[in-house]
């Protein structure tokens, strides 16, 4: 590298052309159906010009210095290499570079259980080779004189050509969002750090589009990119089939379900199984719903919805004819679960919009729904029954004849400390203890079907009150804030209380178990049979781009996107305070490792 002088446009356009060639992979695992290697193909063009402008800007300092040329070639070397690796990663793992899988690469005894092959280990060396090469020809072509009076850049139409590809990607996969059309957007999750862009609260409010509650476009499972249930379900169900209840009180947390709050749940335990150490498969709403209706981890929440694929315990239930009531007191569009859980409810069995805006108001219609056609079965047909009320969630909201404790009131987040907490927390105990009134109500108008009807109530998630240094959800995974209760009225069997860890996901597998279908839980869930004897070393707990692995003595947080490169952080379950000690990551790579395969299982 001896030429002074170094033209850099044939570098920066080299270097655009190796990552577009690297990125290309996505295709290996993108579905060729109509219109999507048209629109994979904007997403793919789209997203490396974006990657191209990170690396451009994080370089420009260089450009100028009298060596720069050298620091150049190091930093764009290091860029295609991190393309690279992400690309083995994403075949290893299926999940992009994040903490977890960068860990059980370089975590002794990691990677080894892996076993991928020598065939593996020597393309990826060939791969990292040729990426080194390839960077060292670029930048020796550039320092040619030749080439800068032969190369001649249009800046204008590349500006121009680089905006437009970047403007039909995200205005492309806002339309498909909102519009329900999987095979425009679906594909783009198999690319680096790829940024989706969505308006549909924007497009509804400002522009009076309203988004398709309906899937446009029916993905068909071949085409999928899922492998979810790994086999066909075989049901044979033997004798009356149960009618089904799910209760669920939004961040009902799990040491609320005593005599003083949920005063008509705790007597209803009585004569239920009681399970005590029971977690969400989320810290929010969106996990938490998503785990307990499909029994997976809540990562696959993301293709579910994109491809609208509707849980096995709803598919099961409507080829046995089941009748489908679904009340909810907020709206199901968000979270999406009109998308997912949903799906394939006719919109006639929902109902999510109670005439009011008073929330307390939203639950109390909501209640009297179910109650209304609880009295007016005739019982011809099973039912599946699912309601979510929405009082103990945000503002916290009770009618005031049922503020029981006190004082009860808002005071300013900035001022909210543990100290100063009480007043709040006590407007959340009343919220819980009115919803607590209003399913007393449901089951009392449930009692002439109670002998054939299994009844779940539990909550979405928990809710954190400072006891471990935050408050509400979705921050962390503390058990304030994933731990929750769950109730499970089963009329032939005699009351009795677990201490087992248990998880939402468990849900489905025990229903199924129900209905006598014949496949292992293993097949469609990784959940459990709540009644079967089986010992957990963790518990998972989704979020949106962490989870948790909630073992009896310590939680490690884990990052699983590609835009949070931190480590894995520990926390003492007990208190959630953090454990610094490097060693942990290292003591758990087995649970790690175990973790990631069923975080992979259901993808092909």
């Amino acid at each position: 590298m001896k030429a002074k002088h170094v033209d850099y446009k044939f570098f920066i356009l080299g270097n655009f052309a190796v990552s577009l060639l690297i990125s290309a992979f996505c295709f290996k695992y993108a579905n060729f159906g109509p219109g999507e290697i048209f629109f994979t193909s904007i997403s793919l063009i789209s997203n490396t010009i974006m990657l191209s402008a990170i690396w451009l800007v994080l370089s420009l300092p260089f450009f100028f210095a009298r060596a720069g040329r050298y620091f150049v070639f190091v930093l764009y070397s290091f860029f295609q290499f991190l393309l690279v690796l992400d690309a083995i990663l994403y075949h290893l793992f299926k999940f992009h570079m994040n903490s977890m899988v960068l860990n059980l690469v370089f975590t002794k005894g990691g990677l080894q259980a892996i076993d991928e092959g020598w065939g593996m280990k020597l393309t990826a060396v060939g791969i990292f080779l040729t990426v080194f090469l390839t960077e060292w020809l670029l930048i020796k072509f550039s320092l040619s004189s030749k080439t800068e009076r032969k190369f001649r850049v249009n800046y204008k139409f590349l500006t121009a050509a680089a905006l437009f590809f970047v403007v039909v990607d995200k205005a492309a996969y806002a339309w498909s969002d909102l519009k329900q059309i999987p095979f425009i957007s679906r594909n783009s999750v198999h690319l680096f750090l790829y940024q989706p862009f969505t308006m549909r609260h924007f497009a509804e409010k400002y522009l009076k589009i309203k988004p398709r509650t309906e899937m446009k476009v029916k993905i068909d499972k071949k085409r999928s990119l899922l492998n979810y249930p790994l086999k066909k379900i075989s049901v044979s169900p033997n004798g009356n089939l149960p009618n089904i209840l799910i209760i669920l009180i939004d961040s009902f947390r799990y040491d609320m379900m005593n005599p003083e709050v949920a005063v008509n749940i705790y007597e209803f335990s009585k004569k239920s199984q009681v399970f005590l150490n029971h977690y969400s498969g989320g810290n929010c709403s969106r996990f938490g719903v998503f785990s307990l209706f499909y029994g997976i981890y809540g990562n696959y929440w993301f293709p579910v919805l994109k491809e609208g694929r509707s849980p096995v315990i709803m598919d099961v239930l409507a080829s046995l004819g089941y009748e489908f009531k679904i009340f909810a007191a907020a709206r199901l569009t968000y979270p999406e679960f009109d998308r997912t859980c949903f799906v394939n409810v006719p919109r006639k069995d929902i109902y999510d919009e109670p005439p009011t805006d008073i929330k307390h108001e939203k639950d109390e219609k909501t209640a009297l729904k179910l109650i209304e056609y609880l009295k007016g079965r005739k019982g011809e047909k099973p039912f599946f029954g699912f309601i979510f009320f929405d009082g103990p969630h945000g503002s916290y909201d009770y009618p005031p004849e049922f503020e029981k404790f006190k004082p009860a009131h808002f005071i300013s987040y900035l001022a909210q400390t543990k100290e100063e907490i009480v007043p709040v927390f006590n407007k959340y105990k009343n919220a819980v203890y009115y919803n607590d009134y209003l399913v007393g109500k449901i089951l009392d108008a449930l009692k002439n079907e109670a002998n054939n009807t299994l009844v779940f109530i539990s909550g979405d998630h928990g809710e954190a009150f400072f006891e471990k240094g935050y408050r509400g959800h979705n921050h962390g995974y503390c058990e304030e804030e994933v731990r929750v209760p769950l109730i499970v009225y089963v009329p032939w069997k005699r009351h009795r209380v677990y201490r087992k860890f248990t998880n939402h996901m468990d849900i489905v597998p025990t229903l199924l178990g129900v209905l006598n279908v014949k496949n292992e839980p293993s097949d469609y869930s990784n959940g459990y049979d709540l009644f079967k004897n089986y010992e957990k070393s963790f518990e998972p707990v989704f979020s949106w781009d962490t989870a948790g692995i909630v073992k009896r003595d310590i939680t490690l947080r884990i990052p699983l996107s590609s835009h949070r490169l931190v480590r894995i952080k520990a926390y003492r379950t007990d208190d959630y305070s953090e454990i610094t000690s490097r060693q942990i990551v290292k003591d758990n790579i087995k649970f790690l490792l175990e973790f990631q395969k069923e975080a992979g299982r259901f993808y092909k």
